[in-house]
């Protein structure tokens, strides 16, 4: 009895994998950055599955996004312009893919897997893109399925916090 008291908390964190995220340098810059202003553009969340439960994570995604970014830009000192200055810009991507949580519940071996990434890129005035990064969420299996948003709570948080400590 105390051997199955003990594997419990085990088992169920086992059950309870909230995924996987990997980061990756997409772009690296050829020296290093010093940018103090941002040209402001909305973050664009998107995904493959096209319903009512889709739009409403794409909503929080974006808005998550759009909160790392904002204080991303606030603790590097840094300041927001206009577009069509002479200023860098920050564009940020979502893509989704939320699978089925079904499948991961019950059928597991990756059917039903969610997919979450986040594209950061910093362009120059002209479009060019000087750096950028790509972060992806996995979420394969866990108890009931999972929760896709809070993969992407960590895929962003990651996104953000990968592309900050290599800016």
């Amino acid at each position: 009895m105390k051997l199955l008291r003990r594997c419990i908390p085990l088992l169920c964190l086992l059950l309870c994998a909230c995924g996987t995220v990997r980061s990756a340098v997409v772009t690296a810059p050829n020296a290093p950055l010093s940018t103090a202003q941002f040209a402001f553009t909305p973050v664009t969340a998107d995904s493959k599955e096209k319903n009512p439960d889709a739009d409403a994570y794409n909503t929080q995604l974006k808005a998550d996004a759009q909160q790392a970014l904002s204080a991303m830009v606030r603790n590097r000192g840094g300041k927001w312009v206009k577009a069509g200055s002479n200023a860098q810009t920050i564009v940020v991507r979502g893509h989704s893919v939320y699978g089925n949580r079904a499948l991961r519940a019950f059928v597991g071996w990756g059917a039903g897997s969610a997919k979450i990434t986040v594209d950061i890129s910093l362009q120059a005035a002209d479009g060019r893109v000087i750096y950028a990064t790509r972060t992806d969420g996995k979420l394969r299996r866990g108890l009931a399925g999972g929760n896709v948003l809070t993969v992407g709570e960590r895929t962003i948080q990651k996104a953000f916090l990968d592309f900050d400590k290599r800016f």
